[in-house]
């Protein structure tokens, strides 16, 4: 919430692009902090498949229990970028484990094709988190903010065009939890 707030004032309309995973859950939650602080924002929530993640709805039940309507899209056809608004991708995170495709696909050229600026939660919609992915169903963020470490595909040259600058932020895991990985 904080880098979020110190790219743009609250004149500045924000727009959240949501899926259904727990990524999903992230942008809701963002949502409704921003929200609570005073900011215009507007949650679109791609509703492309059957299933949704647990964490994703509770953040929604959470967001939805205040005076608050997300708009549900069905077919990237209902997705309009709102001109001028910063538009936050919370479609996929570190969990894609395969190429996007279909309304996916749709969905993210209309992202890419606006002259908004992109803000990618944990890494860009598309790019796979431990190598570089090739097609263009890839959101091209302006900025990317991840937690804790750095994805692998932050280090592939490719993948410059899609993560745009790139901040880590600390999320407060257990520094013993995350030696482990490093094994």
């Amino acid at each position: 919430k904080q880098e979020i707030k110190a790219l743009v004032s609250k004149e500045t309309s924000i727009q959240i692009i949501v899926g259904l995973g727990n990524n999903g859950g992230d942008g809701l939650a963002l949502a409704r902090l921003l929200l609570a602080d005073g900011y215009t924002v507007q949650v679109d929530v791609l509703r492309f498949a059957d299933s949704s993640s647990e964490d994703f709805n509770i953040n929604l039940q959470r967001l939805t229990a205040q005076p608050f309507v997300v708009d549900e899209c069905t077919s990237a056809d209902q997705l309009h970028i709102l001109p001028g608004a910063l538009v936050v991708d919370a479609l996929f995170g570190t969990g894609l484990n395969r190429k996007l495709e279909g309304e996916w696909v749709k969905a993210i050229d209309k992202i890419n094709l606006s002259d908004n600026k992109v803000l990618s939660i944990d890494l860009p919609s598309g790019l796979l988190s431990d190598q570089f992915t090739e097609g263009e169903a890839i959101v091209k963020a302006s900025i990317t903010l991840s937690f804790e470490r750095p994805k692998l595909c932050f280090f592939v040259k490719e993948s410059a065009v899609y993560v745009g600058e790139v901040k880590i932020l600390p999320i407060g895991l257990n520094a013993n939890f995350i030696a482990t990985f490093a094994n």
